[in-house]
């Protein structure tokens, strides 16, 4: 097969993946709680990068200032600001709030569990539509090639 081939399979699984989790096929989070995260932060592109990068601080055990999520997803503090005060609300995000009012965020557990979940699901697609085949015989064409 080509590299070209093996790309455009790849692309073709990728699109599938993506249509599903756009359409909600791939990903049904439980009612209640689960239901309410998956809504809000699917609800728009910035909530979904907001939500993601604060699971992503937590994995690594860090508490990241609002400013530098602000830099890196691409919105403005005042989005921030407001997905803070949301997300901390319902106890999604932890704050902490540091002498000078300085704050730090990460996702909260029932936040990090749910995005395991859906991780979870999107590596048993992977798997089904053989992700790890096809890269692997993409490498290989590349190192042969």
């Amino acid at each position: 097969m080509e590299i070209n081939e093996l790309n455009q399979r790849y692309a073709l699984h990728l699109a599938e993946l993506e249509l599903a989790q756009y359409m909600g096929e791939l990903y049904s989070a439980e009612e209640g709680e689960g239901e309410k995260i998956r809504n809000y932060f699917m609800s728009t592109p910035n909530r979904r990068a907001f939500g993601m990068k604060c699971c992503i601080c937590t994995f690594k055990d860090m508490d990241c200032p609002p400013s530098k999520i602000a830099q890196q997803i691409g919105v403005s503090m005042n989005a921030v600001d407001t997905m803070i005060s949301e997300c901390e609300s319902f106890g999604w995000i932890e704050v902490t709030r540091q002498d000078n009012n300085y704050r730090l965020v990460r996702a909260a557990k029932v936040l990090v569990d749910q995005w395991v979940k859906y991780a979870t699901v999107v590596a048993d697609y992977s798997v089904d539509k053989d992700f790890g085949g096809i890269q692997s015989a993409r490498k290989y064409y590349k190192v042969a090639g």
